[in-house]
């Protein structure tokens, strides 16, 4: 019990400092992406590699279920719908929404 008691005692000391040092701001977050993170994010602003990946995702949900549940199908068309929708509103909505 003394183990795990000096050992939360150190993870709460080691929780607080942390938190102060980004509160005062002397400690940063490195929030950089990675290359693929970047690349599949590169790869999704051009609409033919986009319509792509869509249509093998919906070509894989047919094959898996047979065509018999319309749910993954309409899962597939929401984050498609979603991620226009926050590419529109990331970009101040200074670009057209088109469903096509």
């Amino acid at each position: 019990m003394i183990l795990i008691d000096r050992t939360l005692a150190y993870l709460e000391k080691v929780a607080v400092k942390v938190a102060a040092d980004l509160a005062a701001g002397t400690l940063q977050v490195n929030r950089t992406k990675s290359f693929q993170s970047r690349l599949l994010a590169l790869a999704l602003k051009l609409g033919p590699v986009k319509n792509q990946i869509f249509k093998k995702a919906k070509g894989q949900v047919m094959k898996q279920t047979n065509g018999l549940y319309p749910a993954p199908l309409r899962v597939c068309a929401v984050n498609v719908l979603w991620g226009m929708l926050t590419q529109v509103l990331y970009s101040g909505g200074n670009e057209s929404l088109s469903l096509v």
